[in-house]
């Protein structure tokens, strides 16, 4: 019986990079939710939600308007966290309304709660002239990350045990597949602090790369991880069974690590 060694990387080798990847396109699709370093994050009434509105910011102190029912809520907020007893203001109209500040998961972003109260139809108009994500929870959105993480990681495991049921040899260039990953996994965070957080917070956040449990160790084992399937493929069950593992293994750590550190830098995680 004659077994044939292929030669060309196949899919399997490509496979580590499709998780930074992956976190990359999360980050950019996580970024009109994000909250921002000099406006206010949401404003809340008991009806609807809205998701950065639409303001004018005077040194430290925003100035939104949300139009309802053919008037204005005008709500005047001081967006500065060290000042923590300073209140907001709130009109709807020619009325005066009740007005909390409030900072929530979000490091710098103030949210505001509204004590006001409009009919179910005006209410219902606000609510559709908004983007469908603009009444998400951080909590929907960490189970959502929690079930990427567990999609990504059995994903990758499955596609390994798949990937390498053929024997292929050595990849010939292990020092250029091993330089990609090494570039993709410090570009992908750096691009998403930028993507999701503001420009005057990337600087603080930097040093978490250099943590070794947020920063230093993930991208280590998926370097590993890299290295590891640029081997010889031999196609038995035992090998499969090994890549498959480390598949599941290095994607939970590199995601779940990944995601908590951009979530809580950014406010997004519950």
């Amino acid at each position: 019986m004659t077994t044939i060694t292929r030669t060309r990387p196949g899919p399997l080798r490509w496979l580590p990079l499709f998780v930074p990847g992956t976190l990359l396109l999360v980050s950019v699709l996580l970024a009109p939710v994000a909250p921002t370093a000099t406006s206010v994050y949401r404003i809340h009434t008991d009806r609807f939600t809205v998701t950065h509105p639409d303001c004018d910011l005077n040194g430290t102190v925003a100035t939104c308007a949300v139009p309802i029912d053919g008037k204005t809520l005008a709500v005047t907020v001081d967006t500065d966290r060290a000042r923590m007893n300073v209140d907001c203001t709130a009109t709807y109209g020619s009325e005066s309304t009740t007005c909390a500040r409030r900072f929530g998961n979000s490091p710098y972003a103030p949210e505001v709660a509204v004590g006001l109260s409009v009919p179910e139809e005006a209410a219902r108009a606000v609510r559709d002239s908004l983007p469908w994500w603009s009444e998400l929870t951080e909590g929907t959105i960490t189970l959502a990350l929690l079930c990427l993480m567990i999609a990504l990681s059995l994903g990758m495991a499955v596609a390994s045990w798949f990937l390498s049921r053929r024997p292929r040899g050595p990849t010939l260039r292990p020092a250029l597949m091993t330089g990609f990953m090494c570039v993709a996994v410090v570009v992908v965070p750096l691009v998403s602090m930028l993507v999701l957080l503001p420009l005057n917070r990337v600087a603080d956040t930097l040093p978490l790369l250099l943590m070794p449990h947020l920063g230093l160790a993930p991208m280590l084992v998926i370097v590993l991880w890299q290295m590891v399937v640029g081997r010889e493929i031999t196609g038995k069950v035992g090998q499969r069974l090994s890549l498959s593992v480390t598949a599941l293994v290095v994607t939970a750590v590199y995601v779940t690590v990944n995601l908590f550190w951009i979530g809580m830098s950014s406010g997004l995680l519950d």
